[in-house]
């Protein structure tokens, strides 16, 4: 069962069928091996079409006489209320398939009305066609804190978003929609006293950014996506990925007063049992597990499982080959309730080069650290070199060696100067998979405590949901800078777009990455009281990643005034 549906559909009048049925092949548990579709086919107005049959799906035998799928046509035909589909069904043969919707007069043999691309259809999960779910493990962990959710529109037709806030038990507790223009940003800042997670489901490909805050002191965190999201959108798996195995290269334990807590949402279709397993120089400790329903999250804190204290990785598997999202909050004590910090937990094991584009020494009074995870079963060598603005390598080579599924902190070495504001390559030596994130501190004046994933490769475009410039409108003076990183060889020029919310292009600015381990940083770009949102690419097609920053001038001394977070590639 599925609670939240039970809150959300129990009518007075029980035999209210018109209002009230579902489609129940999105709810039953596929045959073994086999998986689901949910999807929806939209005109360019971003409204649902009826009367339409979906082909190019295969179900498992023996299933007989199955052909094409019909899109809701009848008033009685309902989608569900947290995907808003208009067509599903289930016992789809694990496969590559072309899906495309026809006329209903003709079929499937009639002329492709609306080509729906092509679709990886995997064993015991659920395959989106036309729908873009991101989950949000965690958005508000108590009534003490509060949130703001931005959702960007990469499209060039309009969109539609549902955003669905769950209760700790996965009960629903709110329902929202909102529709942007192309290259707009929606909003959703009306949650509920309690939401301790949720889901954004847009029909249109988005990029989701989740900033929580309490007492003004602000995290931030990008949205996961579905595992198996249209494969026509370039989303590589890693921190922005939902999967069955989960890695998270730091988490601590009352180390330095810092605590840390693992959020945990099932982004599939059947209830799993999760479990964690916390890493230490080679040595694993049982950091317990939780069944989880659907859209469901549940917390792993790192003071409940009898841990010394200590900086740890871990590991988070799904028993079921359920696709989970995660997210790791750090704070102060261990109810982490102060000057906080997230990032995204990793479904890749990663990759043999990582990329940090933002590394500061005593940079303004701010410093990086980096921390690696080995998520391989034997040592991985690595080494580790730094690089200026302008891809000068600084300092020497940092070489060592990381244990098997565990942590290592890689702090700025001696002959890195003061006031260093650059980027680092990582590369596994021996070739073993690494993961890692950046976490940035300063502690005198106003504070700073931010966090973000280290990316496991780039692409071409980069969406930032968020760019703030001398914003003040709703209190602050909240700034925006983006350090954008070469990921690939040679001359790469970029162009980065800024949009306000309505997805109106506002400002366009072009830099060169003179070479393969330049950085760029878009800063101060002067649009006065600005929201919006910023598109990177790069003209000559070569890849890139990216790293923003966000910052208060105007907070209080003492409090944490800045967050971070990953540029969405696509």
């Amino acid at each position: 069962m599925h609670p939240e549906r039970d809150v959300l559909l129990t009518p007075n009048n029980t035999l209210d069928s018109e209002n009230n049925s579902r489609n129940p092949e999105l709810w039953l548990s596929p045959i073994p091996g086999t998986g689901t579709a949910i999807g929806q086919v939209k005109d360019t107005n971003g409204n649902p079409v009826s009367n339409l049959v979906v082909c190019g799906i295969q179900k498992q035998a023996p299933t007989t006489g199955y052909a094409s799928s019909r899109t809701y046509s009848f008033t009685w035909a309902n989608p569900d209320d947290i995907f808003h589909e208009n067509f599903g069904t289930t016992d789809v043969r694990p496969g590559t398939y072309s899906l495309y919707a026809a006329n209903l007069s003709t079929g499937c043999g009639g002329a492709h009305v609306y080509d729906l691309g092509s679709h990886t259809f995997a064993f015991d999960t659920a395959t989106f066609v036309g729908l873009y779910p991101a989950w949000l493990p965690t958005v508000r962990p108590s009534s003490l804190w509060d949130a703001q959710l931005f959702i960007r529109n990469h499209e060039t037709s309009r969109r539609n978003v549902n955003y669905t806030s769950f209760y700790n038990a996965g009960y629903s507790i709110g329902q929202s929609g909102r529709n942007s223009n192309p290259q707009g940003t929606s909003v959703v800042a009306d949650e509920p006293d309690v939401a301790y997670s949720g889901i954004v489901v847009s029909n249109q490909d988005s990029s989701t950014l989740l900033i929580t805050s309490r007492n003004g002191q602000p995290a931030g965190y990008t949205g996961i996506v579905a595992t198996n999201i249209n494969n026509n959108v370039n989303i590589p798996s890693g921190w922005e990925r939902a999967g069955p195995r989960l890695y998270a290269p730091l988490v601590k334990k009352n180390w330095n007063g810092r605590w840390s807590k693992i959020y945990v949402a099932n982004a599939g279709i059947q209830t799993t049992t999760v479990y964690v397993t916390y890493y230490k120089n080679g040595l694993g400790y049982g950091g317990g597990y939780s069944k989880i329903e659907p859209n469901t999250r549940e917390v792993f804190a790192s003071g409940t499982v009898g841990l010394a204290d200590g900086i740890y990785s871990a590991v988070i598997i799904s028993s079921t080959n359920q696709p989970l999202a995660a997210i790791v909050l750090e704070g102060d004590g261990s109810g982490v309730s102060s000057r906080p910090a997230a990032y995204n937990a990793f479904s890749s094991a990663g990759n043999t080069t990582l990329y940090a584009p933002l590394v500061k020494k005593n940079y303004s009074n701010s410093t990086t650290g980096i921390t690696l995870q080995n998520t391989s079963s034997s040592s991985a060598n690595f080494e580790a070199r730094y690089y200026d603005m302008n891809g000068n390598q600084q300092g020497q080579t940092v070489v060592d060696t990381i244990s098997s599924n565990s942590p290592y902190v890689l702090y700025n070495p001696a002959q890195i100067p003061d006031g260093f504001l650059g980027s680092i390559r990582i590369t596994s030596t021996n070739g073993k998979p690494l993961v890692g994130q950046m976490s940035e501190a300063r502690t005198t004046g106003t504070i700073i405590q931010l966090m973000s994933n280290l990316a496991l490769g780039g692409t071409a475009t980069i969406h930032l949901p968020l760019w703030y410039d001398n914003y003040t409108a709703t209190g602050g003076n909240w700034v925006s800078g983006v350090n954008v990183q070469n990921a690939d060889s040679g001359i790469n020029n970029i162009t980065a777009t800024w949009f306000d919310q309505a997805g109106n292009p506002a400002l366009t600015q072009t830099a060169t990455l003179n070479g393969t381990y330049d950085t760029h940083n878009f800063y101060d770009t002067a649009l006065n009281n600005f929201v919006g949102s910023v598109v990177i690419q790069s003209t000559n097609g070569k890849k890139i990643v990216a790293v923003s920053n966000i910052l208060n001038y105007a907070g209080a001394a003492g409090t944490d005034t800045a967050m971070a977070f990953n540029g969405s590639n696509r």
